[in-house]
């Protein structure tokens, strides 16, 4: 008796341990390149999500840019986001992507609280968010192996 009240508790706290560890993606407001209007993440509602934090003096950055904006067309059902980690002002942003071949359609600045809540360091730091909110996995880095990793995520979440 003793051990089967043993495994059951066992049970309940492993069941208890994976659900609470599904993060919650961190809701967040910003200004919309290249206008400045005001955006928050919520907006979007339950679709996937890919929430990619660059510099405008991150080289890697620079090279992911375009790769991120095909994805974005290739799939359609997940929202893209690029999130400006950094103290420059929007006219410097906007000049920035002015010198890119492509950059996904939403780019924002953000304040540091949104680049500390999602822990983005270094960058590029790219969050993956499934369609109930919950950060389904992080890439940290500009590699072909990542690009690869991020390609697999979004076929997985678009079938």
């Amino acid at each position: 008796m003793r051990s089967l009240l043993l495994s059951v508790c066992l049970v309940v706290s492993l069941f208890f341990s994976v659900n609470a560890s599904a993060e919650q993606a961190f809701n967040f407001f910003g200004r919309l390149l290249p206008d400045g209007r005001f955006f928050s993440l919520d907006s979007l509602g339950s679709r996937p999500k890919v929430i990619n934090f660059f510099w405008v003096n991150c080289v890697p950055c620079r090279e992911e840019m375009p790769e991120l904006a095909k994805l974005e067309k290739h799939y359609p059902q997940v929202d893209f986001l690029a999130l400006h980690k950094g103290t420059e002002s929007l006219s410097q942003i906007n000049a920035f992507i002015k010198t890119l071949d492509a950059a996904p359609k939403r780019l924002l600045k953000v304040n540091n609280l949104v680049v500390e809540r999602y822990r983005a360091d270094p960058l590029p730091y790219t969050v993956l968010v499934d369609k109930n909110g919950d950060i389904a996995g992080r890439i940290v880095g500009y590699t072909p192996a990542n690009m690869q990793q991020l390609q697999r995520w979004l076929k997985q979440v678009s079938e």
